[in-house]
């Protein structure tokens, strides 16, 4: 206004444009983030470590050590998890064990054709001397979709896969099972503002005994402490049609500790 009485037009034109200018670039929203192809992540992970001690009649104590790690590259990602459970309990007989052992391992390669299909691999095996179980692996692929995606590394992924799988226990001796379908469904990294929540659920169906299949849940929930320490909590229920010997068909596990990301 002041150049136009000045008779400074063409000033005048000049900056009323460029403020202008400004007002709309300022006021305009921010691009939406790039979903898909991913932005890269090197290795990241968590290690975690739980605890329960009793004395008294008995003595009992469970020491849990969990690891995972991860890795995204622009349309690939792997996870790889590691748990190890130590379980004693005094007044168990022979021929049982006072202290018993689970270990399992888990790998899983996904290979994303597009933001929505993707092709995945997993492998896991896991030994448990509290059912009798020697040992037990499987290997599925197959299809996958993606439900939902949001920025963060949200997604809500669904899977269907066929593989083998083996198991050597109280109950299978070196039984071998091929065909074997995998159904998977996975609600990873979903935050409540502050709360971090992650839900597995599997199920895998033999195609020459489907009664004899078998259902894993996962659900776990890590609450930030302070300098990428957490406090983590996870629940984990299986169940089997057919147990090893002289174990219940349904098996729930809680675990509370503290766990380290990095």
């Amino acid at each position: 206004l002041k150049y136009t009485d000045m008779g400074e037009y063409n000033a005048a034109e000049v900056l009323l444009s460029q403020s202008q200018e400004a007002i709309t670039t300022a006021a305009a929203p921010p691009p939406p983030p790039v979903l898909f192809p991913f932005q890269p992540i090197p290795w990241t992970g968590t290690i975690g470590l739980g605890s329960y001690f009793f004395s008294g009649t008995k003595t009992t104590s469970i020491i849990t050590l969990d690891a995972d790690i991860e890795r995204k590259w622009p349309r690939d990602q792997i996870d790889i998890s590691l748990r190890l459970i130590n379980d004693l309990d005094d007044s168990r007989q022979a021929p049982d064990e006072e202290v018993e052992f689970e270990g399992r391992f888990e790998t899983e390669y996904r290979h994303h054709i597009t933001s929505r299909w993707q092709y995945f691999v997993n492998y896991a095996a896991r030994r448990d001397t509290l059912e009798d179980m020697n040992v037990r692996t499987n290997l599925y692929t197959g299809p996958g979709i993606n439900l939902w995606r949001a920025p963060n590394s949200r997604t809500l992924d669904m899977q269907l896969g066929l593989g083998a799988r083996y198991e050597d226990s109280s109950t299978r001796n070196n039984d071998f099972d091929v065909p074997v379908a995998q159904f998977r469904l996975r609600y990873k990294d979903i935050y409540f503002k502050n709360l971090k929540l992650r839900q597995f659920f599997t199920l895998e169906i033999p195609f020459n005994d489907t009664s004899d299949y078998y259902i894993e849940s996962t659900t776990n929930l890590s609450i930030p402490i302070t300098n990428g320490w957490s406090f983590n909590n996870a629940v984990r229920f299986r169940y089997s049609a057919i147990p090893t010997l002289d174990n219940p068909n349904v098996r729930v596990n809680w675990q509370t500790g503290i766990e380290y990301n990095f």
